[in-house]
This record gives C-alpha cells, structure tokens and sequence, in this order.
C-alpha cells in the first residue's frame, strides 16, 4: 500500500514496509536478501577500513568535507544502509532542513531509524529507479557506493536528477578498478571467476554515465591504503563479500589459510585503496 501526504511544500510518498520486496527492483533480490537484509556483511566490511586504513581522516569524515550542504532544506540519501554517514552529523544540518534516509532494504531502514531516532530525520524504503517524490523535490542527493548494485543506472539517474532542484547538487561515491587489487588476486587464486559488483559504476566510467543526466561534473579521490595486520579480521571481510555469495565453503577455507600464511610470514599484508567522489550538477 502507497501513502501520499505533503510534507511542507513538496511531495513524499510513505511506504509501507510490509509486501515492497516485490516492488523493488533496483538491487538484485538475492543480493538484497542475502547482504543487505541487514548490516551484518557491510559491518564488516566497515570494521576492516576503520581498523586498517592508513588515512588519519576516516571515509566518513573526508566525505563530509566534499559535501556542501550550506543552504540545503532538502537532503535525500539512497542507499543509507543502517545510517552510518550520519552519527553524529545530523544537528549539523542547517536549520530547517530536512533529511530522508532511504534504502531499498527494510532491514536497514529499521537500523537506521533505530540508531539515529527520528528527530529532523524520514526514513524511507524505495526503489531508487522509481524515486517517489515530485519534481525538484531535493536539493542535494547523496549515493554512497550504492549505484553499481541498480539494474537499471540509466533510469536511476534520470530518476535522481528529476527529483533535484535545478541548483541541485547530486553527490556519488564509488571506487575505482584498481581499488584492493591486492586481496581479489587473493581471492581469484581460490575462486577465478570473481567479478567486482562495483564495475558497472566506478571512477573510471562514472563521469560518462552521469554527462547524460548531469551537467557540471567533478570527481574527488580519497587518498587512503590498508596495512591489515589480522588474517582473521581480512578473512572476515572476504566472507561478507557480495561478490562471494556463491563461492564454497571449501573456497573460503583455502582463501582463509593463504591469509593466514601470507600474515605469518610478512606480518601484514599491504592493499590499496581508489575510493572517490563525484559531485555534479543538473542540465541547465
């Protein structure tokens, strides 16, 4: 069932979370079953870069100095798994404004909400290829490593710049190819047909899948590596890997002991890392 009500001058659509599964169709159902049912695979993802990584200034908060949300009244993020961007950041918003997190799964819309309350705060579970707001409705929109999991990106993307205002700012983060080549050859020793989910949006052809819908376009690296020093936590994050979901067990176990190995003779193992962000602007 769909509720539409006014919420100050623009149109929301409130969804009910029981029965959207069907409707969603931006995200592979398996993979949104199975990774993102809750935050369980992407915390451990999470854990290894906030343990690891060499950059002082963690993802979260570099990200937040790209951002420029001076003058924002509406703020709209897809893709916000169980909140994380905003602990803490939220009574930093401009007066006024207002934000609506959103993600395909309801699981991690009930994180989110649970975690951040609901004081300035709309949680939504939407379809970002059907994005159900009226025009010009935001004027910043916010993708954090989320658009390589769309079916459909050509539509998403329409679908985001028809909701911007027209000095609306759209904020994309995603990575590069290269970005921790060093543990998918890893990998790719146990399991040679892995293939990045990420490949379909990245650094490299993100600036020519947003000129169709976008304007102005500028890209901002992340200068960051990891020096992981615990087989045990690498292991872990290659176990939540969405990319992994249909590797063996018997895999994992081989991937596991090469970790192991290669950290009990070097100590560590070095991986680098090609995040970024592109920030853009509507067609005039």
């Amino acid at each position: 069932m769909v509720h539409v009500c006014r919420v100050d001058t623009y149109l929301t659509t409130r969804i009910e979370i029981a029965g959207i599964g069907s409707r969603l169709e931006n995200m592979d159902t398996r993979l949104l079953r199975d990774q993102y049912g809750d935050s369980g695979n992407l915390s451990s993802r999470v854990a290894l870069h906030a343990r690891f990584s060499t950059n002082p200034k963690g993802w979260a908060d570099w990200l937040f100095e790209q951002f420029d949300l001076r003058g924002a009244t509406r703020i709209l993020e897809l893709g916000c798994g169980p909140g994380g961007l905003w602990g803490g950041r939220i009574q930093t918003l401009p007066s006024g404004c207002q934000l609506v997190l959103s993600d395909a799964s309801p699981g991690m819309v009930s994180e989110a909400r649970s975690v951040l309350g609901e004081e300035r705060v709309d949680f939504q579970v939407i379809d970002a290829q059907a994005i159900p707001w009226a025009d010009g409705s935001f004027d910043r929109v916010i993708a954090n490593h989320m658009l390589y999991h769309i079916s459909d990106l050509s539509r998403a993307l329409a679908e985001i710049a028809r909701v911007l205002t027209a000095d609306g700012v759209f904020y994309a983060a995603t990575n590069g190819k290269t970005h921790m080549h060093e543990l998918h050859d890893i990998i790719r020793e146990s399991v040679p047909s892995l293939h990045e989910l990420s490949s379909s949006f990245t650094l490299e052809n993100g600036g020519d899948l947003l000129r169709s819908h976008f304007g102005e376009i500028a890209v901002h690296r992340y200068d960051d590596d990891l020096i992981v020093s615990s087989a045990q936590a690498l292991s872990a994050y290659v176990r939540s890997m969405g990319s992994l979901m249909d590797a063996t067990e018997a895999q994992f176990r081989e991937i596991d002991q090469t970790i192991a190995d290669m950290v009990a003779r070097e100590g560590r193992i070095a991986i680098s890392k090609d995040s970024g962000l592109f920030v853009s602007t509507r067609l005039a």
